[in-house]
């Protein structure tokens, strides 16, 4: 029982309600002149916090994975910072075994930003500092940092990057479980815009093909995200652009994973918001114990309804403006 509310509450946290430990931090104001190099600096003060665990816990990733990304907005960012703050409180909960937990508000996705991206990694920090504390580990020497001329683009590597490492840190590690139920709401919001054409299909799961792996997935996310782009050109929204990726030989590991669907699920519940009277998808619920292949299966399924989608905006180019 104890295991499964402990799994229920990362579930939470996961679907974009995040745990954090003070209440200050949740009720400040919003800084209107936080610019998008203060944002940086918190993100390189953060990986080098990282930096430094890695060397006092013997624990780094030797290969990372690199995204060929442009276009990219604070949408995208926000998504990674969400992200990131959701790894640094399981990796504080895991360390100093404390629960205070508090809902952070979600932001309106077309409303965001630099200080919205700032406040989530600046919670994110609040969280490795508390275990820097707890394991009486002294804080590094911190090295000057330069922000000038820094772009939004700069910020995101800098995000993926730290995600990449936090997770390596974490003894609890992402689990093919909440991949699951992160592409799951993902689905839900495609359906849902689909609902809205004429053309509609009733979509059913492929059959299951086992032995896949998280790089598997993460190939199948990749595809789903070259119809997201092909949506938005058609649709002539923005959107980040992903030109590749270098796995050089690097593991693709679960928690890349879910980087990768949060970027997803970010663009597709952003083509939601520009429908207020399209339906709210339901809430994906508690999967049991998943495997890859089973969360390949579902990733297949949101390429179909990516096609259909794709297909739909392509006979009705002016969908938004019809339905705005």
């Amino acid at each position: 029982m104890f295991k499964q509310l402990e799994f229920k509450k990362l579930c939470a946290i996961i679907m974009f309600v995040f745990v954090v430990c003070h209440a200050e931090a949740f009720a400040e104001k919003k800084d209107s002149d936080v610019t998008i190099e203060n944002v940086y600096r918190r993100a390189e003060y953060a990986t080098q916090l990282l930096n430094k665990l890695e060397y006092e816990l013997g624990i780094s990733r030797k290969q990372y994975i690199h995204l060929a990304v442009k276009d990219v907005s604070l949408r995208e960012v926000y998504s990674q910072a969400r992200v990131f703050l959701y790894k640094s409180v399981d990796f504080y909960d895991q360390v100093v075994r404390l629960n205070k937990t508090l809902s952070l508000s979600d932001v309106g996705i077309q409303k965001i930003s630099s200080a919205d991206v700032k406040m989530l990694v600046d919670l994110s920090i609040e969280r490795l500092l508390k275990c820097y504390d707890y394991l009486n580990i002294s804080l590094p020497s911190i090295q000057i940092i330069n922000s000038d001329g820094k772009t939004v683009l700069d910020v995101f590597r800098k995000i993926n990057l730290a995600n990449q490492k936090l997770a390596f840190l974490n003894p609890r590690n992402i689990q093919p479980n909440q991949v699951y139920m992160e592409v799951m709401d993902a689905i839900g919001y495609v359906t849902q815009l689909n609902s809205t054409f004429p053309n509609q299909m009733d979509l059913d799961d492929a059959p299951l093909e086992k032995g896949k792996t998280p790089r598997d997935v993460y190939n199948n996310l990749l595809d789903c995200y070259n119809q997201i782009e092909d949506i938005a050109k058609a649709s002539k929204l923005q959107v980040m652009k992903i030109d590749g990726v270098d796995f050089s030989e690097s593991q693709v590991f679960p928690s890349d994973v879910i980087d990768l669907i949060a970027i997803i699920k970010t663009e597709v519940s952003y083509m939601h918001s520009l429908h207020p009277e399209t339906n709210k998808p339901f809430p994906a619920y508690l999967p049991g114990f998943k495997t890859p292949s089973h969360v390949y299966q579902k990733t297949e399924l949101l390429k179909r309804q990516l096609k259909l989608l794709k297909q739909n905006t392509t006979q009705y180019p002016k969908w938004i403006i019809q339905r705005d």
